[in-house]
C-alpha cells in the first residue's frame, strides 16, 4: 500500500476528528440535539469544512457505523480467516443432510455460503439503519434461513410442494 501525502494524512485525520467528535456528542447529547456547528467545534473544524466531508449530520453518522463494520471485518478475517465460518457450517450442513433435516437438492458447502450470505446481508441492513431492531432482524433471518434448508416435500408429480 502506498504512502499518503501529508494532505491526504491531514484529510484522514480531519475526518477521524470529525467523526469521533460527531460520535461524543451524538451519545452525549442525541443525534437530533447535537449541531453540526457544535460537532464541527468539537473537532476543531469550521461548518465549512465538516460539509467538505459529509454532507449530512446523518451521513457522518453512517460513517461511523462503516468504520467499525471494516475494523470488524479485518478483525474477524485475521483472527478467524475468511472461510472457518463457512468450514464450520459446511459440516453441520453435511451432518443435517445425512440426518435428512437439511435439503440434499444442494451442496453443502453452497448451503453453507447462502447461510452466511443471509447474515452478513442481516448486518448491512443493521449498519444502513439506525433505528434496526437487531434482535428482531436476526431473528427473522434466521426463521428464513432455516426455511431455506429444509427439506423440501415432492409431490406425486414430481415438483417440489
Amino acid at each position: 500500500m502506498p504512502e499518503l501525502s501529508r494532505r491526504e494524512q491531514n484529510k484522514v485525520g480531519t475526518r477521524a476528528r470529525i467523526i469521533a467528535a460527531a460520535a461524543e456528542k451524538f451519545l452525549i447529547q442525541g443525534v437530533e440535539q447535537s449541531t453540526v456547528s457544535e460537532v464541527a467545534r468539537h473537532a476543531g473544524v469550521s461548518p465549512g469544512t465538516f460539509f467538505n466531508y459529509f454532507p449530512t449530520k446523518d451521513s457522518v453518522l453512517t460513517a461511523r457505523w462503516e468504520d467499525m463494520a471494516s475494523r470488524f471485518a479485518r478483525v474477524a478475517a485475521r483472527e478467524m480467516g475468511a472461510d472457518v465460518v463457512i468450514d464450520h457450517l459446511e459440516k453441520i450442513m453435511k451432518a443435517g443432510q445425512t440426518a435428512g433435516d437439511v435439503r440434499t437438492g444442494h451442496d453443502a458447502r453452497f448451503l453453507a455460503q447462502m447461510v452466511t450470505a443471509g447474515y452478513i446481508a442481516a448486518g448491512m441492513r443493521w449498519r444502513e439503519n439506525p433505528d434496526f431492531d437487531a434482535r428482531e432482524e436476526f431473528a427473522e433471518t434466521a426463521d428464513f434461513l432455516a426455511d431455506s434448508i429444509m427439506p423440501r416435500p415432492i409431490t406425486d408429480k414430481g415438483s417440489i410442494a
